[in-house]
């Protein structure tokens, strides 16, 4: 193939340039001293590139391609990047929309327009200036590149440096081409071009390797080519083809130089040019240029097209076919369209729809995901095109077995109507993706509008830096509390106070300061972070500062240290600066544990009152620590002067224990609080304290209880149908039984039945006698007799538990029994037909149980509501018990059709009657007969006939009648065309309603477009039980009859609308069309031909193709021409059908011009056009003058 040119890539890579560090001049060798990772690398785009362009990195421009190589730091170590160097040089002369690779105007040196490109996923994390990779001249910079993902913000890094000395460099290839083959093979996929042309760019047979997560199965056919045009009488198209040809004419300048093939390890970049025109010897047609770029799991395509000369374009699209594959494969694209490429036409072809920023594709071989973005220059009509069809046409002729047809073939711009000077570019990504894929469109559509950027963070050039490996020094005197060195608090006003020092790497590495901390003690560590005072760490000297709480800090001397570190990670372990912090106490201690004889509160009984052992804890351990002093105790809080007490063992500790004996044997009965204070040896005196033990001398005898009363009565009778509220009251008295105030009173249901209820006082309690009440509601209560038993204690909580003062209710049953359960034959529905009527067997159950809970009594039933005299009913068992059953067996066989409820009631033998039970059962007896079906008409008579042309509307009435067949109300009607002929068309009542034993129905039938025939109407109709007759013999008769002429259509000659025939040819052949299918539907009958129209007399009968056998036929007419002269002729064709409708007013026609061919006897001349000779091409439906001289 020496239309190519090729170019050998050197290997190199492309990232971000990041740090500047001042120059370090005079260093030679290598240095493997690594200072750390500054960012990691967080990019994951595996299948994209990263570029950089020479004019983005001027500093290595000049130095030789073979002395540049990319590497990245990975896990803490330096590794190579697979990379290559593409020399360019300018742009290719159509239209200069690409760039020419494979050109080198400086051959051997990076330039400005070379480019370095390596894969992102090859990027590792930004190190220090201080690391240089091995070997790597250190007086020549090197070059941090960051590759940005736009889509994520994500990053990596790889750096180029400088070797005079060149590394042992091990690459990988992840991309060949083979030039013989015309194919590639990548990493991921290969792909293979037609091998008979050698600019060509339409592939086929793409497939997925193992290592891109595929099968190397085929699933993609090729890619297609279709494009049409018009040029003067000649419409080109190259259809579906993967093949392009160069016109024959003169060309522009530089066609056959316009193409180029760069390889590399890394990419494989090819550029050509292709022409396309209808085979003339002019350079009208379309003229495009391509450049694709390779990658390992990725393919990138500009395509730059025009139409050029007197051409009109019609049709432009390039698509993607696909074999069948098992299972078939998924399709997704951009306009929310889905479906299976099965090549079946079935749920899943989506034509014109609008243009696609992508699609995908994903089958059990592979998957792929293409995108576009296209620019145009004028606004032609762009859509998408897809056919899935295994029998569709590919229509070039050369596609057998799998390939044949078309199974998803898709384009993502189908470009429609341009002009001549139409102008276009497309952006084309090809996303090869492992089998069976999910829809990742969206995602990769992203990535290929938003490639990864070099420029977001412009490449930075750095020089050498050895590295810093010394701690930075906290500045003497700076280490400061609230602004001084020694700070003084007490514990009372301890709060928030500021540490602040300030750290310097000066002259220690000059390596800015990246954190600090303070400790409580020398080098106390890890210690605390504090915060740069100006809020960023980025100097080489910074003040720091940190907020600290003392609140909860003991009493003490403190020292804080200050320690700080630079950006290498360099601490500072070492340093004796520090500050004083000195917390004072001045808080008294706290009274703890203050008991009565060991507990938090005692009752004595004042009978046996005498000595109480108060105790209680001193505690200063959380308000200062000091020794305690001593304690003294009140009977009372603060009612100086205390009691001193005394403590349990020497004082020596900042907790201690004191008692004290308090003499009680005098005290009244009451609640005495005895309060203990204490003192540290400062001294601060406690006199605040609430902390106290209880001591409660407590009243023996507990009051009496009288005048027990409900609602005034010792005892009261109540019905239970007027239960309500009853009150309770009586007298708590404790004169003479300890002459304490009452403190309360309750109630029990029978004697001391506990727990009790509590009663509310009259007043206040303040009196040694109280009266009590309380509502008692009785709602819900069963008959019996109940006994309210009342109890009283004083205050100090002294009860009477033994009283028997109570007062009595009697609650007596008023209230009937429910009716339950209601049954007929064990439903509470019972249905049955008229005609099987027979008996019902009734039953209920009468239940006293929630109303009384008394014996029944007895039931009885009436038809209807409260229908009486009742039906008695007879009990399933004795009558002893609150529930019983009861049945009863109804006649209902002399009933009428209809609904009949039968209502229940019951008494007990109080007795107290229920005569307002809802309790029923429902019992339905159907009609079974179906209504009959009388006088169906059409228009009012039972056969209506008219003509085909007259037909408009039609009105179907006919009366249903169910007085003989149950007399149940008409439900509804319907009709079918033919006898049973369903599903029925619904017809209404004339009345508009449904709600008569005999109804009118009608149907308004529009027959405007039926075809001549006859047509029975059958009516059919149901009652409301619903009982349907579907069975109804019950018609009328529709005659059409056609009085429609056929028409004419598609008449021609020679299969032309215009023919010329010379009189030495054969007659030529007449042929057209009589069609009634439209005008009454009747068989074709007769075809004629008349020279001019309505010209009788010259009529020729045509004979029919065929036989004639329906309401459209064929006829044709050999017509011999050497009997009529020479000239034009208008001919004209009828027709009529077998109804003898004679269509005499047809407008079809021919032209036929016969010429004269035979010679003159003399010298003669011909020219047709003026030319004595012309091409006509099939597609021409020019007229051309013939002029002639005899």
């Amino acid at each position: 193939m020496n239309s190519w040119k090729k170019t050998a890539s050197v290997l190199i890579a492309v990232l971000f340039l990041t740090a500047c560090l001042p120059n370090v001049i005079g260093l030679s060798g290598q240095n493997e001293n690594i200072s750390g990772v500054i960012e990691s690398k967080t990019i994951v785009r595996y299948d994209d590139p990263v570029i950089i362009v020479g004019n983005q990195i001027p500093s290595y421009q000049g130095y030789a391609h073979g002395n540049i190589f990319v590497w990245a730091h990975k896990g803490g170590s330096w590794e190579q990047v697979v990379f290559q160097i593409d020399a360019a040089d300018g742009m290719w002369p159509f239209d200069n929309v690409h760039k020419k690779y494979g050109s080198d105007d400086n051959p051997g040196i990076f330039d400005s327009d070379d480019e370095i490109v390596f894969m992102a996923s090859e990027t590792g994390d930004r190190v220090d200036v201080g690391d240089w990779a091995p070997g790597a001249d250190l007086d020549k910079p090197r070059l941090e590149i960051t590759a940005v993902d736009p889509n994520t913000g994500n990053r990596g890094w790889a750096y180029l440096f400088y070797h005079t000395t060149l590394p042992a460099w091990t690459s990988t290839s992840y991309v060949q081409w083979t030039e013989s083959t015309n194919s590639l093979a990548a990493t991921n996929y290969t792909m293979d071009y037609p091998d008979d042309d050698t600019r060509n760019s339409y592939f086929h047979d793409l497939r997925v390797t193992p290592a891109g997560g595929g099968t190397s199965g085929q699933f993609i056919d090729r890619q297609k080519f279709y494009s049409q045009w018009r040029y003067l009488f000649f419409t080109g198209r190259i259809c579906e083809q993967t093949w392009a040809t160069k016109w024959d004419g003169t060309d522009d300048d530089g066609f056959t130089s316009e193409n180029s093939l760069t390889e590399g390890p890394v990419r494989i970049i090819r550029h050509w040019r292709m022409c396309y025109n209808p085979g003339q010897s002019t350079e009208w047609g379309e003229k495009k240029s391509f450049q694709v770029f390779y990658y390992r799991s990725h393919v990138h395509t500009l395509e730059h097209g025009k139409f050029w000369g007197s051409t009109t374009h019609q049709d432009d699209r390039n698509s993607v076919d696909h074999v069948l594959t098992s299972p078939a494969a998924q399709y997704w694209d951009s306009n929310g369209n889905s479906g299976v490429i099965d090549g079946t036409t079935t749920g899943d072809n989506f034509a014109n729809t609008s243009p696609l920023s992508w699609y995908q594709v994903s089958s059990p071989h592979g998957s792929y995901v293409k995108t576009a973005d296209l620019t145009i220059t004028t606004s032609p009509t762009v859509t998408s095109h897809w056919i899935d069809d295994s029998g569709a046409n590919d229509n070039d002729g050369g596609r057998t077995g799998a390939s044949a047809g078309k199974f998803g073939d898709v384009s993502m711009h189908r470009m429609q109507s341009f002009s001549s000077s139409t102008k276009w570019d497309i952006d084309y990504h090809l996303f090869l993706l492992p089998a069976d894929s999910s829809n990742q469109g969206t995602d990769y559509c992203a990535r290929a509008n938003n490639p990864v950027s070099t420029s977001d963070v412009p490449p930075l050039v750095q020089e050498y830096v050895p590295s810093d490996t010394e701690p930075p020094c906290t500045v003497s005197g700076t280490v400061l509390i609230d602004g001084v060195f020694a700070y003084s608090t007490t514990l009372s006003t301890a709060g928030t106070i500021t540490i602040t020092a300030t750290v310097d790497d000066t002259g220690l590495g000059d390596s800015a300061i990246s954190g600090a901390v303070w400790t409580l003690g020398y080098a106390n560590f890890p210690g605390t972070a504090m915060e740069a005072s100006d809020g960023e760490f980025n100097q080489i000297n910074e003040n720091v500062q940190a907020t600290v709480d003392l609140s909860s800090w003991e009493v003490g001397v403190y020292e804080v240290y200050v320690y700080g570190t630079d950006s290498k990670s360099n601490q500072n372990t070492t340093s004796t600066e520090h500050a004083v912090i000195t917390i004072t106490d001045d808080l008294p201690p706290e009274t703890l544990n203050v008991l009565a004889n060991g507990e938090d509160t005692i009752s004595i009984p004042f009978s046996s009152a005498s000595t109480v052992t108060i105790t209680a804890d001193i505690d200063d351990t959380n308000t200062g620590k000091s020794i305690i002093g001593g304690a003294n105790l009140t009977v009372g809080p603060i009612n100086w002067p205390g009691m001193n007490m005394e403590p349990d063992t020497p004082l020596d500790s900042p907790h201690e224990t004191f008692s004290f004996t308090l003499d009680v044997s005098e005290w009244m009965p009451g609640t005495y609080l005895i309060h203990v204070y204490g003192w540290d040896d400062i001294p601060n005196h406690n006199t605040i304290s609430t902390a106290h033990a209880t001591v409660i001398i407590t009243d023996d005898a507990a009051p009496r209880i009288r005048n027990v009363l409900i609602d005034g009565q010792p005892s009261v009778v109540v019905n239970l149908s007027s239960l309500g509220t009853a009150t309770l009251t009586g007298i708590v008295d404790d004169t003479g039984h300890g002459d304490n105030n009452v403190a309360g009173a309750n109630y029990t249901l029978g004697m001391a039945n506990w727990p009790g209820i509590e009663m509310t006082p009259d007043d206040i309690l303040d009196s040694l006698v109280e009266g009590f009440y309380a509502t008692i509601d009785l709602a819900g209560w069963a008959p019996g007799t109940y006994n309210f038993y009342m109890y009283g204690w004083d205050e100090t909580n002294d009860c009477n538990i033994s009283s028997t003062a109570h007062a009595t209710i009697i609650i007596v049953d008023d209230i009937a029994p429910m009716v339950l359960d209601a049954l007929g034959n064990g439903g509470k529905t019972y249905e049955v037909m008229l005609s099987t009527a027979a008996t019902v067997t009734l039953s209920a159950t009468i239940d006293d149980t929630t109303k009384g809970n008394s014996l029944i009594g007895g039931a009885n039933f009436t038809v209807g509501r409260n229908n009486w005299p009742g039906t008695s009913m007879t009990p399933d068992n004795g009558l002893d018990s609150p529930v019983e059953g009861f049945h009863h067996t109804l006649d209902i066989s002399t009933w009428n059709a209809g609904i009949f409820h039968v209502y229940f009631y019951g008494w007990d033998i109080s007795p107290a009657y229920n005569t307002t039970s809802d309790e029923l059962v429902t019992i339905v007896i159907y009609d079974d007969a179906a209504p009959e079906i009388q006088n169906v008409l059409i228009n009012g008579s039972a056969e209506f006939v008219v003509g085909y042309t007259n037909a408009t509307t039609i009105s179907l009435t006919a009366i249903i009648d169910d007085t003989d067949h149950g007399s149940s109300f008409i439900a509804g009607a319907n009709w079918t065309l033919g006898l049973s002929n369903w599903p029925a068309t619904p017809i209404t009542a004339t009345d508009g309603s449904f709600d008569q034993v005999v109804e009118e129905v009608v149907d308004t039938i529009d027959i405007s477009n039926w075809m001549a025939g006859t047509y029975l109407f059958y009516v059919y109709a149901w009652d409301v039980i619903p009982v349907y007759n579907v069975s109804s013999m019950a018609f009328a008769k529709l005659i059409i009859y056609d009085n429609d002429p056929p028409k004419i259509h598609d008449f021609q000659i020679n299969g032309e609308k215009n023919a010329s025939v010379l009189l030495s040819e054969t007659e030529p052949l007449l042929s057209g069309w009589v069609d009634d299918t439209s005008t009454g539907g009747s068989f074709a009958a007769v075809g004629a031909v008349a020279i001019g129209a309505e010209n009788w007399e010259s009529m020729k009968e045509m004979t029919v193709v065929g036989t004639v056998d329906s309401p459209v036929e064929q006829f044709t007419l050999i017509l011999n021409h050497k009997k009529m002269p020479a000239g034009k002729h208008d001919l004209f064709m009828y027709g009529a059908d077998h109804m003898n409708n004679f269509n005499d007013t047809s407008t079809e026609q021919v032209e036929l011009t016969i010429i004269d061919d035979l010679p003159p006897l003399t010298g003669w001349s011909v020219v047709v056009n003026g030319m004595y000779s012309i091409t006509i091409y099939e597609t021409d439906d020019k007229i051309v003058q013939i002029n002639a001289t005899v």
